[in-house]
C-alpha cells in the first residue's frame, strides 16, 4: 500500500485556517460559534467607550487566534499539528507532497505510482478543483503581513508548538521572526 501526505508551511497553513474559518464572520457563523465567540471573550479587552466597542471587529483578530492556540491548545483539523493529526511517524508515509510546489510533486506521484494511463485519475489531477480561500491563496508574503502584527514571544511560543512539524519537513520560521511586531 502506498501512503501519501501533502503538508503545508505551518505558520502558513495556520494563518489560512484563520482566514477560511475565523476572518470576517459572514457565512462562517459554524467556526464563530464554534470557537470565534470565545476567543474574543477571552482575549478582547473591553472598552467602556461603546463608540470603541462598536468599531472593534466582532470576530477574532489573528494576533487573538495565535494567542488561543499558544494559551489554550485547543485544535481543530485545520490547525492541529500534522504530528498529531497525520501520524507521520506511525504511518510511515512513502511519498510527502509540499503545497508550495504540488503541480510538480502532484506528477511525479502519478508517474511514480504509474497513475498517468487512468483517465479519471489523469483528469482529475489535470483539471484540480481547488479548496479555494475566498479571501485568495495565503502565501508567504500575505503571512508576513499578518505575522507582523504578533508578538515575537507569542510567535516563538506558537513555533514550539509546531517545532516537530518544521523539522519533520523541513520548514523555517526565519522570515516571521524577523517580521514580528516589536
Amino acid at each position: 500500500m502506498t501512503r501519501f501526505i501533502i503538508v503545508r508551511h505551518p505558520f502558513e497553513r495556520l494563518l489560512s485556517a484563520y482566514r477560511d474559518k475565523l476572518e470576517h464572520r459572514k457565512g462562517k457563523m459554524y467556526y464563530y460559534e464554534r470557537y470565534g465567540r470565545q476567543i474574543v471573550s477571552l482575549y478582547r479587552k473591553r472598552s467602556p467607550n461603546s463608540l470603541t466597542v462598536l468599531m472593534q471587529p466582532r470576530e477574532p483578530t489573528f494576533v487573538e487566534f495565535v494567542r488561543y492556540i499558544v494559551e489554550r491548545r485547543h485544535f481543530d483539523e485545520h490547525w492541529r499539528p500534522y504530528h498529531t493529526e497525520c501520524s507521520p511517524c506511525t504511518l510511515q508515509y512513502q511519498y510527502i507532497l509540499k503545497t508550495e510546489s504540488l503541480d510538480s510533486e502532484e506528477g511525479y506521484l502519478v508517474q511514480a505510482l504509474g497513475l498517468q494511463n487512468l483517465s479519471s485519475f489523469h483528469k482529475a489531477s489535470s483539471h484540480r478543483i481547488h479548496n479555494v480561500n475566498p479571501s485568495g491563496r495565503t502565501g508567504s508574503q500575505q503571512a508576513q503581513q499578518y505575522y507582523s502584527q504578533v508578538p515575537p514571544d507569542l510567535v516563538k511560543k506558537l513555533y514550539e508548538i509546531y517545532a516537530n512539524d518544521f523539522e519533520m519537513f523541513n520548514y523555517t520560521a526565519t522570515e516571521y521572526f524577523n517580521v514580528t511586531s516589536r
